[in-house]
């Protein structure tokens, strides 16, 4: 007999109520379990991100998508990862997605918005930048990224306004005018 199962008569509810606090304390912890798992995994990807193993990264950002393929984070991690293997149509398919899941998330509009700047799309890039600096108005590297963006249009005197808000934000002049000459050498 099935434990939610009573017989009809007075003492059914009690019997009810007990199985019912049974179960859901143990359905609590199995979740707890499942996203103290999903946790571990995805931070074991960050570590492994950091550590500059980015193969190990991507494999376990899989691991994590496997278990919640809703973790707008693990595809804006693992876009990073294969943007910094050279992987760049991979990484925008993760931004992508990461914006999909999570419409409001500035780190991955921003993220797609460099991997197009690298490639070239000015315009696709400066579109993003715009959507992570109004989603995230305090984003320094939104407003630096932007500036790279119209400095790499000729847009000198825009370029400019965004980096002294990037400057003023915390973003290092010297490190803004680094990425731009990386990316006017195709680094």
């Amino acid at each position: 007999m099935p434990l939610l199962d009573v017989e009809s008569g007075g003492g059914s509810r009690p019997r009810r109520r007990a199985a019912v606090l049974v179960l859901l304390p143990l359905l609590a912890l199995v979740a707890l379990a499942c996203q103290t798992e999903l946790q571990r995994t995805f931070r074991q990807g960050v570590d492994a991100q950091q550590g500059g193993r980015l193969e190990e990264a991507i494999a376990k950002y899989n691991e994590a998508l496997a278990k919640d393929p809703g973790l707008a984070e693990a595809f804006v991690n693992r876009g990073s990862a294969y943007a910094n293997l050279g992987n760049n149509e991979q990484a925008i398919a993760d931004y992508t997605e990461a914006i999909r899941i999570k419409p409001k998330d500035g780190l991955a509009y921003n993220n797609r918005g460099y991997t197009y700047l690298k490639l070239g799309g000015y315009d696709l890039a400066l579109s993003d930048f715009d959507e992570a600096i109004r989603h995230k108005n305090d984003f320094p590297y939104a407003y630096a990224n932007r500036g790279l963006a119209y400095s790499l249009m000729g847009r000198e005197t825009e370029a400019q306004a965004d980096f002294d808000r990037a400057a003023k934000m915390g973003v290092s002049r010297t490190r803004m005018q680094e990425a731009l000459q990386e990316l006017r050498d195709g680094e």
